[in-house]
């Protein structure tokens, strides 16, 4: 899973892994997108599409978009491991709207280990 991770900004170069904790259940990550995709229209967005409902072919830079990658990624790997792993169907996220916010989500995500 960390080395997938560590390719969401080679996949997604508008995007940076900020701060991020594997869990052995879950995982916090702070993802920062630096060139969101402008919408055109109402709530159509202006993206290709995933290619043939392939989320391992898919450029959009949104959110959704890189968690969708991310899950269908590392499920691929995981599952020639385990074909027990599936993951959650949605995912929380959340817009971190100031430094100071920022820093407390970073700190969280450092010291979540140690909570479990």
């Amino acid at each position: 899973m960390k080395i997938i991770l560590l390719e969401l900004p080679v996949k997604f170069p508008q995007a940076t892994l900020d701060e991020w904790v594997i869990m052995p259940d879950h995982i916090h990550l702070i993802i920062i997108i630096h060139e969101p995709i402008p919408r055109t229209g109402t709530g159509t967005k202006n993206y290709r599409p995933t290619i043939g409902n392939n989320p391992m072919q898919a450029h959009n830079v949104s959110l959704g978009g890189i968690i969708r990658w991310l899950k269908a990624k590392s499920t691929f790997e995981i599952h020639k491991i385990s074909a027990d792993f599936g993951w959650q169907a949605r995912f929380h996220d959340h817009i971190i709207r100031s430094e100071a916010e920022l820093l407390r989500i970073r700190r969280y995500i450092r010291n979540n280990p140690l909570q479990n």
